[in-house]
């Protein structure tokens, strides 16, 4: 008879539980899907206002995403579901004697604090707050929480007399547990320097849960022996008390653990004059050719033109291959691809090899990495030794679960600023957040990394950049329709001819992005300029690689070594060493960058490999700075893999590139045997190879080459063969992007 009594009241605690936190989770999911429902016709005049051709139907799907909602309701029903269980499990292990109408009070109780806790307590201190482990957002979350416990325990009180008062006590207890384990699980993660889903994240897991374990059977035996009973209400509050304080310590040891370290090898932070700031940007798939400092025809840069002004521009610069992975790491760390093994196949930055980021951050830089591109993260290596590392791609990173309807409804609800643009890859929301860290840190030296994507495929700047430089006579509906897509990122353009008015449209597109980017960025310098920190800030302008735009009959930047694709812009802004309105025209790499920022802030390095690579400041010392260039691109498995199961034809571009560039000539070789040779002082673009035509020359280039590489093969790199494993929503930018079609 127990035991059925016992199942019946077990079954009845369940569902009473499902059915509070269900409850709680639908709330969430509504009050997002309200905020956006509210909030379309503002939306929707607002883009009606500000856009071009832009139908009904397009701008509603545009703001109105019918995979975020669902995508929202599993979410929050899922959560609902494990939260409903945990909490059943817990009040049946402590009040497993108790009447249903007491156990359904205690439950009331919990899912209410926590609905509330949640609900508003924690998106206002993310919100406002928005690195989580401060002592401003953890103090913001203690009030709320104490908050929390106020309403549930009002709400308690009013259900269930004084006599089961120690019921409260143990959902004040199971709180507190809980966030032991949150706190001490990030704690202990900041300090082993892991990532959750990796062999110390689940070596921190496994003993938090561990200690979470002991400590609820502590609590537990406490319950049962009657130690938390007293004469009435004023026992509860001691308990409440001692576990919030105890709450209270943990949070603050876990804020003093957690913050930038204050001590690097030198043993503190630099003073400000002695250790530069350093703002080093790179302009995702930007072309030198296209920036108005560089000459081009369009005054896409003017807020470029005038940092270049007060700057150094190096009119040659190169980097060391053609997209993103290679390149970023070949800035991050000094090394050729060649050397750091980093590619298509091994997508993984070795541990052993060191990176920018972890010199500067052990000489006492604080340290900021903000990438939308997700080759650039945690699952290749680079986000290593970041104090704060944010990607921008991800929905519910900073803003928790409302950053969806939130950014939208004020990107929308006639806001006239292209600082909230709609059609942003990210710039907006990372100069933002940029913006708002500097100020935080601008009493110590610090090194951000920014990486902005608004040049990338798919080419979609917001209004007014989308029509700024469109040619006469081109409609909305052409716009539309000639704006290429992921399709055409990945088959590069050899399923069809484009005419002159598409690619014109094209062309006009991308040099939007750039326009708009030129914005953002500037935004970040008048920051700097407010803060009086300028002048000690060397800002560094580059590209990871370039864009081909209908050139050589391919869109995008997956195959090959065209000057469209490794000729990068580079400025400099930092007077004590680079002087203003200094133009550059030696040969120089990015590689150079990694030494030129070690020699700026004042610590050791270590040249090696071809070249060698050279801090740029031995150009401005010695006036002695040419040298060779060279430049590789590995196989693109991933790009040739789709365009075969699409039947189209690519075995030419199946094929391992090598260039070198010296004395104003180009020499490529790939790996089928294939051999060109340029004269860039008369032909830029690559149309004419000479390689047939002047042997002579051919034959010392190719001495060169094989000079300039000697032995050097291709490495396998030991640790760089492990492939990243990628979440969901990484897969679909990636995807997105023309990266991967898996």
């Amino acid at each position: 008879m127990n035991k059925q009594n016992n199942g019946s009241s077990l079954s009845d605690t369940l569902l009473n539980s499902l059915a509070f936190w269900l409850t709680g989770g639908m709330l969430f999911w509504f009050t997002e899907l309200l905020t956006l429902v509210i909030g379309l016709p503002f939306m929707w005049a607002f883009r009606r206002a500000r856009s071009t051709g832009v139908s009904t139907s397009d701008t509603v799907a545009s703001i109105l995403s019918l995979n975020e909602i669902a995508a929202g309701f599993l979410a929050y029903i899922s959560a609902g579901l494990v939260a409903g269980i945990i909490c059943a499990a817990l009040v049946q292990l402590f009040a497993g004697k108790r009447d249903g109408a007491e156990k359904s009070a205690l439950l009331a109780s919990v899912s209410l604090a926590f609905t509330f806790f949640l609900f508003s307590g924690f998106w206002v201190s993310v919100k406002y707050l928005p690195e989580i482990l401060t002592l401003k957002s953890l103090l913001a979350g203690a009030i709320l929480l104490a908050g929390s416990f106020g309403i549930a325990y009002v709400f308690f009180k009013g259900r269930v007399t004084g006599r089961h008062e120690r019921l409260f006590a143990a959902f004040a207890a199971s709180v507190f547990i809980m966030d032991v384990f949150l706190l001490g699980e990030i704690l202990l993660l900041r300090i082993m320097n892991a990532r959750l889903v990796s062999p110390k994240g689940f070596a921190a897991t496994s003993i938090f849960i561990a200690l979470c374990v002991a400590l609820f059977f502590l609590l537990r035996r406490g319950l049962r022996s009657g130690r938390f009973d007293g004469p009435g209400p004023r026992s509860v509050r001691k308990w409440v008390f001692v576990l919030g304080g105890a709450l209270a310590i943990f949070s603050g040891i876990a804020v003093i653990v957690t913050l930038p370290d204050k001590a690097g090898a030198s043993g503190s932070r630099g003073a400000a004059g002695d250790m530069p700031n350093i703002l080093f940007i790179v302009m995702d798939t930007t072309r030198a050719d296209r920036l108005s400092c560089y000459g081009y025809k369009r005054k896409t840069s003017p807020y470029l033109d005038r940092i270049a002004a007060e700057g150094t521009l190096f009119k040659n610069a190169v980097s060391t291959t053609g997209w993103t992975l290679p390149s970023h790491v070949s800035m991050f760390t000094g090394l050729f691809p060649f050397e750091h093994g980093v590619g298509h196949v091994s997508p993984h930055l070795p541990e052993d090899i060191e990176t920018l980021t972890g010199i500067l951050k052990g000489k006492g830089y604080a340290t900021l990495g903000y990438s939308n591109n997700p080759w650039v993260s945690f699952f290749t290596g680079l986000s290593r030794k970041f104090d704060d590392f944010q990607v921008g791609w991800k929905r519910s990173e900073h803003k928790f679960f409302y950053k969806s309807a939130y950014d939208r409804v004020i990107e929308f609800a006639g806001r006239n600023d292209p600082d909230r643009a709609v059609n942003d890859h990210g710039a907006a929301r990372t100069t933002r957040y940029v913006s708002e860290w500097m100020e935080k840190n601008s009493g110590e030296p610090f090194y951000v990394f920014i990486n902005y994507m608004e040049p990338h495929l798919p080419y979609d700047p917001p209004p007014p950049y989308n029509s700024l430089f469109m040619p006469d006579g081109v409609s909305s509906e052409e716009i539309r329709k000639f704006a290429p897509d992921t399709e055409d990122i990945r088959t590069l353009m050899v399923q069809r001819e484009r005419g002159e008015k598409e690619l014109s449209v094209i062309n006009a597109l991308y040099d939007g992005e750039i326009n708009y980017l030129d914005g953002r960025i500037w935004k970040l310098y008048e920051k700097l300029k407010e803060l009086g920190i300028l002048d000690n800030t060397m800002i560094i302008i580059t590209s990871d690689h370039g864009d081909n735009l209908g050139e050589h009959g391919i869109l995008g930047h997956a195959y090959g070594l065209f000057n469209t694709l490794i000729d990068v812009p580079l400025i400099i802004r930092y007077p004590k060493y680079f002087v203003p309105g200094t133009t550059v025209g030696d040969n120089v790499q990015i590689t150079d960058l990694f030494y030129t920022i070690l020699d700026v802030a004042g610590a050791e390095q270590n040249p090696s490999g071809p070249g060698p690579a050279k801090s740029l400041l031995k150009r401005i010392r010695e006036q002695d700075y040419q040298k060779t260039l060279i430049a590789e691109h590995d196989v693109p498995v991933n790009n040739l893999n789709w365009a075969r199961k699409e039947g189209i034809n690519v075995d030419h571009l199946d094929k391992e590139q090598r260039v070198i560039i010296s004395g104003g000539y180009k020499y490529l070789q790939t790996s089928n045997g294939e051999e060109e040779l340029y004269d860039l002082e008369k032909d830029y673009y690559e149309l004419n190879n000479l390689i047939a035509e002047s042997s002579g020359l051919a034959s010392a280039m190719r001495d060169k080459f094989k000079e300039t590489y000697g032995k050097a093969l291709r490495k396998s790199t030991p640790g760089a063969g492990r492939r990243p494993e990628l979440d969901e929503e990484t897969k679909q930018r990636l995807k997105s992007l023309g990266y991967i079609n898996r």
